[in-house]
């Protein structure tokens, strides 16, 4: 019986590490997430204001 709940204990256990671990991951996973977001906004912002300057410059020659 004693040997039984300490099997149980230590099942108990290893699922909650695997839980932490888990969560761990997921913490990560929407961090880099954010950050690729963040990132691709970055990147549409620059793309945008040289957009705006090409045509800026292009009405000028005209």
């Amino acid at each position: 019986m004693e040997q039984e709940l300490v099997k149980w204990c230590e099942f108990e256990r290893r699922i909650t590490v695997l839980e932490m671990n888990l969560q761990q991951l997921v913490n990560q996973t929407l961090q880099m997430n954010k950050d690729v977001l963040t990132r691709f906004d970055n990147a549409a912002k620059t793309f945008d204001e040289t957009s705006n300057r090409l045509t800026q410059l292009e009405s000028r020659r005209v």
